[in-house]
């Protein structure tokens, strides 16, 4: 995923990227997974703080594609639930590019950049089963017909989305509500529809911790790292999470939240 370079627009209160196109035109979502199979994964790679002292991230998840016939004006959307997001929620751009199973990415020179788009925007918030009271920011592009390079082995499309958040609040991404949606406008049977199959919930990789306790790297333990553990509390963060703090079980439990009591009001060094 290339690194970011600016960003381009703030949501506060709910936030939004972007996603794909449509079945048979433009892009589509993987089939659904078959049973005892896990959901399609959804894809995050760290930027880091860059000179705008913004914390970036690449989220990407595989998509299908396939170039319409005639000239199409794709659509793709995504929805983030409000669950106390950072203060700043940036959201940077959209690419629909290949990939390879050795993280590399390659742009698809014939595909313009994807721009806001209003429409589609109003068509995402009406959809069955969409988040209700969430107002999603879609996207739109004129995609020509072209015939794309066949997929070599090990490769496969995805759509990446690029954000930034306030540096120390990170911790606010963990196990937040996504949905995607995608679709060709004016292509009977491939309107705007949501994505399915895939997982459900969406979480920034935290900063590691800088000492004992200190989840969101601020060098004080605090109520800022107490609060993280409590919304997660019960829940497999994994092993190795920041919020994983004692017994490398990947679940947080007293346990854990003792680490943090035990280093209460400390600075590190």
């Amino acid at each position: 995923m290339n690194k970011p370079t600016a960003a381009t627009a703030v949501l506060t209160g709910w936030a939004l990227v972007a996603a794909s196109g449509a079945a048979l035109a433009c892009t589509s979502p993987l089939p659904p997974p078959r049973p005892m199979e896990p959901e399609h994964e959804i894809h995050v790679e760290d930027f880091g703080i860059l000179p705008d002292g913004y914390h970036y991230y690449a989220v990407a998840v595989d998509v299908n594609f396939s170039p319409p016939s005639d000239t199409t004006l794709c659509q793709c959307g995504l929805a983030v639930v409000d669950k106390g997001l950072p203060t700043y929620f940036h959201i940077t751009g959209v690419a629909l590019e290949v990939g390879d199973i050795s993280g590399k990415e390659y742009e698809i020179p014939e595909i313009e950049p994807w721009e806001a788009s209003d429409e589609a925007t109003a068509e995402m918030s009406g959809l069955p089963g969409a988040f209700e009271d969430v107002m999603p920011f879609a996207f739109a592009v004129d995609i020509d017909p072209f015939i794309p390079e066949p997929l070599g082995p090990g490769e496969f499309y995805q759509m990446i989305y690029t954000l930034a958040v306030t540096p120390g609040q990170e911790y606010l991404v963990q196990n937040v509500p996504i949905q995607f949606a995608a679709g060709a406008f004016g292509v009977p049977g491939h309107e705007l529809s949501l994505f399915e199959g895939y997982q459900n919930t969406f979480s920034l990789p935290l900063p590691p911790p800088t000492c004992q306790g200190n989840i969101n790297g601020d060098a004080v333990i605090d109520v800022d790292d107490l609060n993280p553990l409590l919304s997660s509390w019960n829940v497999n963060v994994g092993i190795g999470s920041p919020l994983d703090l004692a017994n490398d079980d990947g679940i947080v439990t007293v346990d854990d939240l003792n680490v943090v009591l035990a280093n209460w009001g400390a600075t590190c060094n």
